[in-house]
């Protein structure tokens, strides 16, 4: 079904809609203030986006052409926290959106990067029911029952048989629940390594541009952090058994992240951003102010009570917000809890945004501004500046 343009509130939809070429839109969260309303957003700011222009494009069609086709849009949803069938029933609940429709159509990919992680990338196809005990022998002999033969229906009549005959089965063309537990195909992550991630995803962008080479594809990353903290605790368990193995850096992230930019249209990033992650880099620019090394953040921190997962995670928040074209950051509210209130957006201009057009010349409307919002038991989102209300938003 297609989305409504009223499951986005007005004042966030300038910012989610189809971002320019080339852009990218970092998305941050804490704990108790999770990003994932603002990513179904973006869902529906992309396929709706796609809807308008194709309905205003087919208006010219007669006189110009067809001109709705490179304007198509797709998505590529990669999440490393949350699994199909959460994407699927939020999205749906809070967004409107039928993703499972929209796979089928080659309009979206969802790249699973929770469930197989760490496992081969044959375990789920060879996977066997597991062997029956065999009974264990007792020199006490065990008394068994008479055997009873079950009984079943009554043999149908040689009028029934030529009538079943007759009738064609449908049930074999009928889906099964398995069969739409996932969209077709599914892409999985089975190794926590960049080379595998990139691998996938370009994949998966083959399959939707199979048979639309100028569709614009949209790269949403859910919580790629992920991977620096499971590489290192990787890395923890192989040097405590003597192995060796890889560990993923924020320089390694970054030029991952660049190329996969180079081959979709936009991308939008969604990390953490907790106080305990992010202090490192507090520490790390104090400290070289006080020395004058500018160099020891991004080797890792040079403050003795970060760990390198930290001094790593705010290694690469920082980083990823001076590449970024907008930052909307999620916070709760400083003053406490609010029965009408969920948390803080703020939303500003990475050191990568220069400007608020578009590749078609359209304003955006977009500026630096902090409005509150809420969060119905629903899925449905309200932004309202402060002193507005839930309602006004």
């Amino acid at each position: 079904m297609p989305p409504s343009s009223s499951r986005v509130p007005p004042l966030l939809q300038p910012y989610v809609r189809l971002p320019p070429a080339g852009s990218l839109h970092l998305l941050t969260s804490v704990l108790g203030a999770s990003t994932n309303w603002l990513v179904i957003r973006y869902l529906c700011g992309a396929f709706t986006g796609h809807d308008a222009r194709k309905h205003a494009a087919s208006s010219d069609e007669t006189n110009n052409g067809p001109r709705g086709q490179d304007e198509d849009t797709a998505v590529i949803l990669v999440s490393f926290l949350r699994d199909w069938e959460f994407w699927k029933t939020e999205s749906r609940r809070a967004g409107g959106l039928d993703l499972a429709r929209l796979a089928q159509q080659n309009r979206f990919a969802f790249v699973d990067g929770l469930s197989n992680l760490f496992l081969p990338a044959d375990a789920t196809d060879n996977a066997s029911p597991a062997p029956t005990a065999a009974p264990s022998s007792s020199p006490i002999p065990v008394r068994t029952g008479r055997t009873i033969t079950p009984r079943g229906p009554p043999p149908a009549s040689p009028q029934q048989q030529q009538q079943q005959q007759q009738q064609p089965s449908a049930a074999p063309n009928r889906p099964t629940t398995a069969s739409l537990a996932a969209p077709p195909p599914t892409f999985r992550l089975t190794t926590p390594t960049l080379p595998h991630l990139e691998a996938v995803v370009h994949k998966a962008r083959a399959h939707l541009t199979a048979h639309s080479p100028a569709r614009r594809i949209l790269l949403v990353l859910d919580a790629p952090d992920l991977l620096l903290a499971a590489t290192e605790a990787t890395a923890a368990n192989a040097n405590a058994n003597a192995t060796t193995t890889t560990t993923i850096t924020p320089a390694d992230f970054a030029s991952t992240l660049l190329a996969l930019r180079g081959d979709v249209h936009a991308a939008v990033a969604s990390v953490s951003a907790d106080a305990p992650l992010v202090a490192a880099a507090v520490d790390a620019v104090t400290a070289r102010n006080d020395d004058g090394n500018k160099g020891q953040f991004y080797a890792g921190g040079n403050s003795s009570s970060n760990t390198p997962l930290e001094a790593g995670q705010a290694a690469l928040v920082v980083g990823l917000a001076h590449v970024a074209d907008w930052v909307m950051s999620l916070r709760l509210l400083d003053t406490g809890f609010a029965a009408d209130v969920s948390g803080v957006l703020r939303v500003t201009r990475g050191d990568n945004g220069d400007g608020e057009e578009d590749e078609d010349g359209e304003e955006h409307g977009m500026e630096e501004k902090e409005v509150l919002y809420y969060i119905g038991g629903d899925g449905s989102a309200r932004v309202f500046e402060r002193g507005a209300g839930v309602g006004n938003g």
